[in-house]
């Protein structure tokens, strides 16, 4: 998968540090991009797709 740009990014509540990203194929992803050190959701690796409403968090606002 290859990302085209990011378009924003949160902190949840386990402490992992989640990147949501458009690809060249228009979709938006969710990435974990820093484990929580007292993370213990077992599908919480770095890089991993993280599933989720995706489309809804896609939007056109700039970043601030």
């Amino acid at each position: 998968m290859r990302l085209r740009r990011g378009l924003k990014s949160e902190l949840l509540p386990c402490g992992c540090f989640l990147g949501v990203y458009e690809d060249y194929d228009d979709a938006v992803v969710r990435v974990i991009d820093a484990v929580g050190e007292t993370c213990t959701e077992e599908g919480h690796t770095l890089g991993a797709v993280v599933p989720g409403e995706a489309a809804s968090d896609h939007t056109s606002e700039e970043p601030e």
